[in-house]
């Protein structure tokens, strides 16, 4: 019998041992389980914190029926944070090709700007030069206000002078006509036409007061109110009319209808 229990004694002593170290194994077990739940109840709420869930029931976090409700609640808020991060990063992607855009406008406005600077100092420049040609310019005009003074205080003088010239033709004609009439009435022989083929050459040229003086007079058969033709070498060029008459010498008129070019001193006269 004593050997018959002593197997019993020792399984029993054996199984003894396995379960004393099954459980300190479960044991161990238990404790990392309970580590790793509460490890895993403090992620969820973080988790949750992160994701905007306000509360987290951790009493039905613990338990395994009821754990899947929470779970739900947190991936649902996962669910929509996620969309809601696809929509910001959709925003943001526009955003960006927003500003992608935005920077290319901005360096065209850059350029053109830097275009219109460079315009802009071109025609400053233009000004200037423009200023000082403007500076010159009423320069010039003061002087040639100066020189139309000048010109016309000349001009006067001229006026002056030629109104003077004017009224000394008048009296030298109203001498030459008295002159006329004395010489008329004391030599009527001259009133005589003279010979044919009388020559002679002009002397003096007096535009302005229109008169000539002849080298032949009354020693040559010349008398006043007769008619010479004026002729260069072989071209006639006017007439002229005797208006008075010294012994060698004459005064002619220029007769402007008959004239075909200014006449000069050596040219010659013929009747």
């Amino acid at each position: 019998m004593g050997k018959a229990l002593k197997p019993l004694i020792i399984i029993l002593f054996l199984l003894s041992i396995a379960a004393l170290v099954l459980g300190i194994t479960l044991f161990s077990q238990r404790k990392d389980i309970k580590d790793r739940n509460v490890t895993f109840e403090q992620g969820v709420v973080t988790i949750a914190g992160k994701l905007g869930v306000e509360k987290v029931d951790t009493e039905q976090l613990k338990q395994a029926g009821r754990m899947q409700g929470q779970l739900d609640v947190v991936a649902a808020m996962a669910v929509n944070r996620m969309e809601d991060l696809a929509q910001t990063k959709s925003d943001l992607d526009t955003t960006r090709t927003d500003l992608a855009n935005t920077k290319n406008d901005l360096s065209a406005t850059q350029t053109k700007l830097a275009e219109s600077e460079a315009a802009v100092v071109q025609l400053n420049d233009t000004v200037a030069q423009k200023e000082s040609d403007l500076v010159q310019a009423q320069g010039r005009i003061g002087e040639c206000e100066q020189a139309k003074t000048g010109l016309q205080g000349q001009i006067g003088t001229l006026n002056d002078q030629l109104s003077a010239m004017s009224d000394e033709k008048q009296d030298l004609m109203d001498q030459i006509g008295t002159l006329e009439k004395a010489l008329a009435d004391t030599l009527p022989e001259m009133r005589k036409p003279p010979p044919t083929g009388l020559t002679g050459r002009i002397l003096v040229v007096n535009p302005d007061w229109n008169f000539v003086v002849l080298d032949v007079g009354s020693e040559a058969g010349l008398g006043t109110q007769t008619e010479l033709i004026v002729y260069r070498t072989d071209q006639l060029v006017g007439r002229v009319r005797v208006s008075s008459v010294q012994n060698q010498t004459a005064v002619a008129e220029i007769l402007q209808d008959w004239q075909q070019q200014p006449l000069r001193e050596g040219d010659h006269v013929l009747f």
